[in-house]
């Protein structure tokens, strides 16, 4: 299940004119940012509010109070319906949240060439409008329904991260990682890392700057690219680590990856070979990762004998 918590953290930052320097970001996850929506406020919901992509009964995005007063009250607006089953959530400092359709069981309801369009919803209207369009390589194939498959906002330069496989076949990797300027009404793809399916994606801040970790989608390996000050892409991608012969399948591939402190992530591995599983069949694995410094390697850390 997709869930996305509104109310941990409420930060407000003052963008410089210049980017800051490699190193001068709060260290950690670049996402401290998230906050609650202005509409959710106005209609009593809690600070426990999350919103979902995985209720089987509505189709779109759903609002959901987790609190104890108002636990199961649930919300839609009219529009977060329009783009079929959406996948990845992600919120900015203004309580907009950003989405991307993914098709789960069938195709019915995401058209195929909208996949790579995504979505935003106003943080005060609640109104989902299309913000930006991740240009596809090729023409999409047939075995291959997804588009656009992971998302990461950067609170430090106001930039949404996208990860795309459209156009990708089984012989032919296409797929791509944008940069969208999100600091205006209509995101702008900026920058791009060319010929890489990714699925899970988080920017990290390091002492050293910034890194944009992803998991890949044709093998169990996390890797990461260097950003510079405005948070473009640059040097060659290196590997960091890999889920393989981990978790009761041994190859997942990293669904979503979240920064838990400077020194610690946590990937939700899953069974993916581009094509659609029943949601019956769909299984999720945590996996915890832990590094000394940035100038050691991450390693796994094994969950208590109980909880494997």
């Amino acid at each position: 299940m997709l869930l996305l918590s509104l109310g941990y953290w409420l930060f407000t930052q003052a963008q410089a004119a210049a980017p800051a320097p490699a190193g001068s970001y709060p260290p950690g996850s670049a996402n401290y940012c998230r906050a609650m929506p202005a509409f959710a406020v106005n209609q009593g919901f809690s600070q426990q509010s999350f919103y979902s992509t995985s209720d089987r009964q509505t189709v779109g995005l759903l609002l959901i109070d987790g609190s104890e007063q108002r636990q199961g009250a649930t919300y839609q607006h009219p529009s977060w319906s329009m783009a079929g089953s959406l996948g990845p959530i992600q919120l900015d400092g203004g309580g907009n949240a950003y989405v991307a359709p993914v098709p789960t069981i069938n195709v019915l309801s995401n058209i195929p060439e909208q996949q790579n369009t995504i979505y935003r919803v106003d943080g005060t209207t609640a109104e989902m409008a299309a913000y930006a369009t991740v240009p596809a390589a090729q023409i999409p194939d047939a075995t291959n329904p997804y588009g656009v498959l992971g998302l990461n906002y950067d609170c430090d330069t106001r930039s949404l991260y996208a990860t795309s496989v459209a156009g990708s076949t089984r012989l032919a990797e296409v797929g791509q990682i944008v940069r969208i300027d999100a600091s205006g009404a209509t995101g702008r793809v900026v920058d791009q890392l060319s010929g890489v399916d990714a699925i899970g994606v988080a920017v990290w801040n390091g002492p050293e700057g910034k890194r944009l970790l992803y998991g890949k989608a044709r093998t169990s390996e996390i890797w990461s690219i260097a950003l510079d000050g405005r948070g473009d892409f640059q040097g060659e991608a290196q590997l960091e680590f890999t889920l393989a012969g981990l978790g009761p399948r041994g190859d997942d591939k990293a669904r979503r990856i979240v920064i838990d402190s400077a020194t610690q992530l946590t990937v939700y591995g899953i069974e993916f070979s581009y094509n659609l599983i029943a949601p019956s069949e769909k299984q999720q694995t945590a996996y915890t990762f832990v590094r000394e410094s940035s100038s050691t390697p991450w390693t796994f850390e094994p969950p208590p004998p109980e909880e494997q």
